[in-house]
């Protein structure tokens, strides 16, 4: 295991401030009782989840999932039981269907609740989930938590059993302009069509200052709601991460802790030099490693944010990875992946840090 790089003498991770969100008002519930009593989670540790990122397989996260048992903190441990394979088909235009049901059943197993939209069984706070979802797993955890129905008309309403939802180099605004491109997806009976996908927050979100960003104009606020909600409109109907802050923007669902994690360090560089520059041409001007890591980074942003010289996790960059309204963190040195030379988020290192915003 990889040590994570040591951060500077008496620095914790880094917490960007956030604006008020929906559940703030449900926020005191993770207060002691004024009595003097113990806390709920002192009294039963609830169950923890993780959900692992696009591609990855589910034993490539038990160095994490075996980190967090050591804390003791929790009542079990438990990953999504994905292979690499099973995302395979929506590399190819599948939706997340498959992806979604695992997350279900293995939310269902450790909390012991099946909870419909008009369902009264929920389950007591103590069995409520803590949920650690890594890069894509945490925009599909915001879409299994939501009520509205996705591909097959199948509803998941996952919220009911979730205390605390923890994301890691999530690219929660990602603009998807991946360099070869991006298939469609496929989804049927998804309700899209309904009116009410629309909310009042869902221009509140990377959207809008992205807009604004691209722009040096002023843009008013009608102007730019306008433009983020035709976007996110156009890309839905073929994106579930477009159709999530769509239906769900930003921290959506009340009773439900929200905190966004992003490693830092790993600055992008751009080597675009004409129109007719493509991915081969950076991969022969990367002479070393570290430019090599830059180069790739930098491709990874700008398929994001737009932009290849930021600063992020080596492929999520900070800025898209900071959800709206979530308690958001920051953490020097740490990589989104293993095997690459550096500490990544399930090193138990990296894991003592961001470990402390769970409950």
């Amino acid at each position: 295991m990889r040590a994570c790089a040591a951060p500077r003498a008496g620095a914790r991770p880094r917490v960007a401030p956030r604006r008020p969100r929906r559940s703030d008002r449900v926020s005191a519930r993770r207060s002691s009782d004024p009595l003097g009593g113990a806390s709920p989670l002192e009294e039963a540790p609830p169950p923890l989840l993780i959900i692992p990122g696009f591609l990855s397989d589910a034993a490539q996260y038990e160095g994490m999932a075996d980190a967090l048992r050591r804390l003791a903190r929790f009542a079990s441990v438990d990953v999504v039981p994905l292979r690499a394979s099973d995302w395979y088909p929506t590399l190819a235009g599948g939706d997340f269907r498959a992806i979604l049901d695992a997350i279900d059943a293995s939310a269902t197993a450790a909390s012991g609740a099946t909870i419909g939209p008009d369902d009264a069984h929920h389950p007591d706070d103590a069995r409520r989930l803590v949920v650690v979802a890594h890069s894509a797993g945490g925009w599909l955890a915001r879409c299994w938590m939501g009520s509205r129905p996705y591909s097959g008309g199948v509803v998941y309403a996952g919220a009911g059993r979730v205390r605390t939802l923890l994301t890691l180099g999530t690219p929660h605004y990602s603009l998807e302009r991946y360099p070869f491109g991006r298939v469609p997806e496929r989804r049927e009976r998804d309700g899209l069509e309904q009116a009410d996908d629309v909310h009042d927050e869902t221009y509140e979100t990377y959207e809008k200052d992205s807009l604004r960003r691209g722009h040096s104009e002023e843009r008013s606020e009608e102007s730019l709601r306008s433009e983020a909600l035709a976007d996110l409109r156009a890309r839905a109907p073929g994106s579930t991460l477009a159709l999530t802050n769509l239906r769900y923007p930003g921290a959506y669902e009340p009773g439900v802790r929200y905190v966004a994690v992003c490693g830092s360090g790993a600055r992008g560089a751009s080597c675009r030099v004409g129109a007719d520059f493509n991915f081969g041409d950076a991969l022969r001007l990367a002479t070393s490693a570290e430019r090599r890591a830059a180069v790739f980074a930098g491709v990874s942003y700008a398929a994001s944010c737009g932009r290849a010289e930021e600063d992020g996790d080596g492929v999520c960059p900070v800025e898209t990875a900071m959800l709206e309204g979530a308690e958001r963190v920051v953490l020097e040195g740490v990589g989104h992946q293993p095997g690459v030379g550096r500490c990544w988020y399930g090193d138990d290192e990296a894991v003592a840090r961001w470990a402390e915003f769970l409950l």
